[in-house]
């Protein structure tokens, strides 16, 4: 097996029925870091996990807030020369990544300052 076609058969992760994977695969020339942090905005704050290629110039991740029931979002994009992580879906620039720590802040949908601070984790 050459590892190009990654894929998971089945899981069993007890409270997480409906656990979904995201599988990517790294090479010589595109390593895969992953990146654990927080974020804070008046009244909320939360976690976030994003995985990134500096060689592909990509991240992606999921973010939910630590209220109760909390929904969790799916977040992507691109890193731009001056290394700042660019969402997607609209533009917003969420931080810049400098060595093993990304931070930074934006303002959301409904103007509220977020700011977020991650450290990489693998």
């Amino acid at each position: 097996m050459s590892g190009g076609t990654p894929t998971v058969t089945s899981s069993d992760i007890p409270g997480h029925p409906n656990t979904l994977f995201t599988l990517y695969k790294e090479t010589s020339t595109s390593l895969i870091e992953a990146f654990e942090g927080g974020y804070t905005k008046p009244g909320k704050t939360g976690t976030f996990n994003i995985l990134l290629s500096r060689g592909l110039n990509l991240w992606g991740g999921i973010a939910k807030g630590n209220e109760a029931g909390a929904e969790v979002d799916e977040i992507d994009g691109t890193i731009d020369s001056s290394n700042r992580l660019i969402e997607s879906s609209n533009g917003t620039i969420l931080g810049t990544l400098s060595g093993d720590e990304i931070n930074g802040s934006f303002q959301d949908g409904n103007g509220d300052t977020v700011t977020i601070h991650g450290e990489r984790t693998l």
